[in-house]
C-alpha cells in the first residue's frame, strides 16, 4: 500500500465510533473499510494491521487467479505480476507441479515451458543438467497440452 488513512465518525452514546479506513495501492486502486471501534481503540494500529493483511490478500488473490489461468490455458496463460513477485509465482508453480496429477500436471508443465532455464533452475533449485531434464519434460507437456486442447469438444 502506498497510502493509508482513516477518518473518525461521531462518537456514539456508548463511546464507540465508526472508523472509515482508506487504503490506496501502487496502481491507485482504493480499498475502503468501515468498522465500529470500541472506546479507546488504537485506530492507527488497526489501520496498519489491515494494510499488511490487504497487501497479503492481494498477493494470494493474484496467485490464485494466475493458477486458474495456467490450469485453463497452459502455455498460453496470462499471468500477472502486479502484486506478486516472480519468485512467489514460480514458488507457487513449483509447489503445485510437484503434487499435480493428470491434466493439471500437463497444463502446469506447459506453462513452465514458458520460463527460462534460469527461472526453472532457481524455482526448482536445480543444477544445469537437472534443468535440462526438466526442460525435456515440460517441452513434451506442451505437445500433450495442445493435443488435449485440440480434442476438447469433439
Amino acid at each position: 500500500m502506498i497510502a493509508s488513512s482513516f477518518t473518525l465518525g461521531t462518537i456514539q452514546i456508548d463511546g464507540r465510533r465508526y472508523v472509515t479506513e482508506r487504503h490506496v495501492d501502487d496502481f491507485s486502486r482504493v480499498y475502503n473499510f468501515e468498522y465500529l471501534a470500541s472506546s479507546g481503540a488504537n485506530y492507527t494500529a488497526v489501520m496498519s494491521a489491515r494494510s499488511v493483511q490487504l497487501a497479503s490478500d492481494l498477493v494470494i488473490q493474484e496467485l490464485a487467479s494466475d493458477l486458474s489461468s495456467v490450469l485453463t490455458y497452459g502455455d498460453s496463460a496470462t499471468v500477472t505480476r502486479s502484486y506478486c513477485t516472480v519468485n512467489q509465482l514460480t514458488t507457487m508453480a513449483r509447489a503445485f507441479y510437484r503434487d499435480a496429477t493428470k491434466e493439471n500436471a500437463v497444463a502446469m508443465g506447459a506453462y513452465l515451458s514458458t520460463l527460462t532455464d534460469n527461472q526453472l533452475q532457481n524455482a526448482f533449485s536445480l543444477t544445469a543438467s537437472q534443468t535440462a531434464l526438466l526442460r525435456t519434460k515440460v517441452t513434451s507437456a506442451v505437445a500433450i497440452w495442445h493435443s488435449i486442447q485440440s480434442e476438447a469438444g469433439q
